[in-house]
């Protein structure tokens, strides 16, 4: 029942927030909705292997949308751009958060890659 009750949670407040138009909303107010079901009352279990499932599933959304046009030479160069960028970003971050959060910079790298801290969860 808790599992039902934090998922129907995550569900209305995301299709709430993509109706009211609100940028990322499907995904901001599941999150949100989500997150409140769960601190608000007992929480409910992350059923097994639904993580993966889930990974998978985005990862097979953002593969759909690979055309040939973004491989275009005028473009390649903005993309490798942004990549490097975000992972010295990353890094920067790890290092400068070690100390004061007395964690190994490769630990926070790991924490700031994106999906890379829920690896860690139970």
């Amino acid at each position: 029942m808790d599992l039902l009750r934090a998922s129907l949670s995550g569900v209305f407040l995301g299709l709430l927030f993509h109706r009211l138009g609100l940028p990322g909303g499907a995904v901001v107010g599941a999150m949100l909705g989500t997150g409140l079901a769960q601190l608000l009352t007992s929480p409910a279990p992350t059923p097994r292997g639904l993580d993966l499932a889930v990974q998978l599933a985005a990862g097979v959304l953002v593969g759909l949308s690979f055309r040939k046009e973004l491989l275009s030479p005028k473009l390649l160069p903005y993309a490798l751009l942004a990549a490097l960028a975000f992972l010295a970003l990353a890094l920067l971050l790890a290092f400068l958060l070690a100390r004061p959060l007395d964690q190994p910079p490769k630990a926070l790298l790991f924490a700031l890659a994106p999906g890379g801290s829920r690896a860690w969860g139970p």
